[in-house]
């Protein structure tokens, strides 16, 4: 899968809280606009969506990042592949909620208007392979 050998998709993680999706439909939005981007063809977003509703219903309580994963897929067939994973959130993560986090911020390093300039630079586009 061109996924493996050259980080060629887009993925999305999505917050799974108590069975409910947060923001999906930005998401979705997010990951049809990442596809075009990479010229890949147009995801089906029910499918995408229903995936969705059956690994939320499946994984049941708690908390967990829900991710799509969208490649190029095999070379040698040119159908794209898509997939989905669920992960329960750890213990570190739930405890740097209660306890806080140190951050910094840094400029990206290039001119805000890269991406009119430069559209294959894929600025906003949530690629495998950054």
């Amino acid at each position: 899968d061109l996924a493996a050998v050259r980080g060629d998709g887009i993925f999305e993680t999505l917050m799974l809280r108590q069975g409910e999706v947060r923001n999906v439909h930005r998401h979705l939005t997010r990951f049809r606009n990442s596809a075009a981007m990479l010229n890949l063809p147009e995801p089906d977003l029910e499918r995408w969506q229903a995936a969705t509703d059956l690994a939320a219903r499946t994984f049941g309580g708690g908390e967990a990042a829900l991710r799509w994963v969208y490649s190029r897929g095999r070379e040698s067939t040119g159908l794209p592949t898509g997939w989905l994973t669920v992960a329960p959130v750890g213990d570190e993560i739930m405890s740097a909620r209660t306890t806080g986090v140190k951050v910094m911020t840094a400029e990206r390093g290039f001119r805000l208007d890269l991406s009119q300039r430069s559209p294959w630079a894929l600025i906003g586009a949530k690629t495998l392979s950054y």
